[in-house]
């Protein structure tokens, strides 16, 4: 059992690993218990499509998202959203939504305090509400539109994963720095 070149264990060691694994081998060669139900992981359900506009309001200014698609994996459907290129308080008329571009994030990364990046889209895969979680509408976000989605919108990479709240939060200080109310 040592290894060459070794001294050879001190015996109250290997009586020890000799009752161990004589341990073991009779929990593997005895009895098994009896099969244990799994519970099956919760799916999560979204009602939102591709194509679906959604605002979310802080003070005066109103940020839109578009739902580029929904991904859809063993622990249910996601949406990825992309935050679109637009500032104004009453969104535009749906024609007009659906030529806007994501909005690039400038080169400073507000979760990493300020340490500068490679500018990229703002899109993000909304996660699965946790338990007790909140889901899009009671984060504050409200369904403006729904367009026809955008082709190329289906193949766009998301660059994290959030929770609706931590979207929510995320907007809100980066128009302005107001506070959650």
């Amino acid at each position: 059992m040592d290894q060459p070149g070794q001294s050879p264990a001190p015996a109250r060691t290997v009586a020890r690993r000799q009752a161990v694994l004589a341990e073991l081998r009779a929990r593997l060669t005895g009895p098994q218990p009896a099969p244990k139900r799994v519970r099956r992981p919760r799916q999560h359900v979204t009602d939102l499509e591709p194509g679906d506009v959604l605002s979310f309001t802080v003070g005066a200014e109103t940020a839109l998202f578009r739902v580029l698609r929904v991904d859809r994996d063993r622990t249910g459907t996601v949406p990825v959203v992309g935050w679109l290129d637009w500032e104004g308080t009453e969104p535009p008329d749906g024609e007009a939504i659906r030529r806007l571009a994501v909005r690039v994030q400038d080169d400073v990364d507000l979760a990493r305090y300020d340490m500068p990046r490679a500018p990229r889209p703002l899109i993000d895969r909304l996660l699965t509400p946790m338990p007790r979680g909140k889901d899009w509408r009671a984060a504050g976000f409200v369904l403006a539109a729904r367009v026809p989605p955008v082709p190329e919108d289906a193949t766009r990479e998301s660059w994290g994963g959030m929770h609706w709240e931590s979207l929510a939060f995320d907007i809100v200080h980066r128009l302005g720095g107001h506070e959650l109310t």
